[in-house]
């Protein structure tokens, strides 16, 4: 996350910075035939008025599951960014589903969709979660609005384990 586009703009700078080097040796280090990706997808986002800040999760034992919930048209993907924002990241508190981000993606792939990452200890504690979630009232309420009908046209969940050097 940056805090503006001068700071996305001089990233690559701090790739040259000693800490940077020393923190991220495994990975700068890996060989040709055991690389950490195959390669990078870069998407710049605006982050939702209900969740402005990243929140990084505390360190340890967790997994991550980022969605990525694109919409069939540009007014349709709005009102489920205004969706999360007017109830639901309130409804993923209440249940303990944990964010780190919301993003509505302006730059980068398959757009126009936003993105979310979650946090949970286990697959255990994400199915308990979603389970809690997908039974509030309040989501029972919201997910029925007329207003909110077709703002996904489609949902690619991703599940990520953290690398000893992530910095979330």
């Amino acid at each position: 996350p940056f805090k503006n586009a001068q700071e996305f703009f001089s990233r690559d700078e701090k790739l040259v910075d000693d800490a940077f080097i020393e923190t991220a040796n495994e990975y700068l280090n890996s060989q040709k035939t055991d690389p950490a990706y195959t390669r990078i997808t870069s998407s710049f986002m605006r982050a939702f008025d209900g969740k402005p800040k990243l929140e990084i999760p505390i360190k340890g034992k967790r997994i991550f599951e980022l969605r990525e919930y694109q919409s069939h048209n540009e007014l349709k993907a709005l009102l489920k960014v205004q969706m999360f924002n007017d109830g639901e990241i309130a409804i993923f508190n209440a249940t303990g589903l944990k964010s780190v981000f919301f993003g509505q993606t302006l730059i980068g792939p398959d757009i126009p969709n936003l993105t979310y990452m979650l946090v949970y200890e286990d697959q255990e504690m994400r199915g308990k979660n979603w389970q809690a979630f997908l039974k509030h009232p309040d989501w029972d309420r919201m997910k029925n609005m007329e207003i909110y009908k077709d703002t996904v046209s489609k949902i690619v969940a991703r599940f990520l384990d953290p690398a000893p050097y992530s910095q979330v």
